[in-house]
């Protein structure tokens, strides 16, 4: 079974199933909500820079494929580790991937080890 692949859009998150939308407030569902749904943990994409920052705070993975909006963002797949730099109070963290830095929705990670 896959996790759920999902993206930010203009009016709310989009499945790549293509079977129908989701308002952003029901991926922020708490697990005791009704029609809560989680993605299992995936296998860690490879990463092709080895250059870890210094001043990272946590590694975060993750958990849905992220395509970035603006040239800021980062875009993520599904496993993706991810450095966080810094987490901001409106859901939003820096951090860095892949060679690039960038901003990414911390609700579509978690925090790993």
């Amino acid at each position: 079974s896959s996790g759920i692949n999902a993206e930010y859009g203009a009016n709310g998150v989009y499945s790549d199933s293509g079977i129908g939308t989701w308002a952003q407030s029901d991926v922020e569902k708490q697990p005791s909500d009704p029609g809560y749904q989680t993605a299992p943990i995936a296998t860690p994409v490879e990463e092709e820079s080895s250059y870890v920052p210094s001043n990272y705070i946590k590694r975060v993975q993750a958990l849905y494929r992220y395509t970035k909006a603006s040239d800021d963002e980062l875009t993520l797949p599904v496993g993706a580790l991810v450095y966080v730099l810094q987490e901001h109070s409106d859901g939003w963290s820096e951090g860095f991937y892949n060679g690039q830095y960038g901003y990414f929705p911390a609700n579509f990670t978690t925090d790993i080890r």
